[in-house]
């Protein structure tokens, strides 16, 4: 599978890069979803201020916290 995104957590949020085929946004973050109802995503996919996806997180002792991210 292609690599099409690379994040690093800063100051409790995801930051970084998403470049996949139609889309190369610079400035993407994934931010915690801080309200979020029952069964729906811990996180929250931006470009820019706008929400582009939601993502699910798994925080292991910092170890690969980031499971998937969907686009909207």
């Amino acid at each position: 599978m292609a690599q099409i995104a690379l994040f690093k957590k800063v100051r409790g949020e995801y930051r970084g890069k998403i470049a996949p085929l139609s889309v190369h946004a610079v400035s993407a973050r994934i931010a915690p979803n801080d309200s979020p109802p029952n069964n729906t995503p811990s996180l929250r996919a931006f470009i820019g201020d706008v929400e582009v996806g939601a993502a699910l997180g798994n925080d292991f002792a910092g170890q690969a916290p980031l499971s998937a991210v969907q686009a909207r």
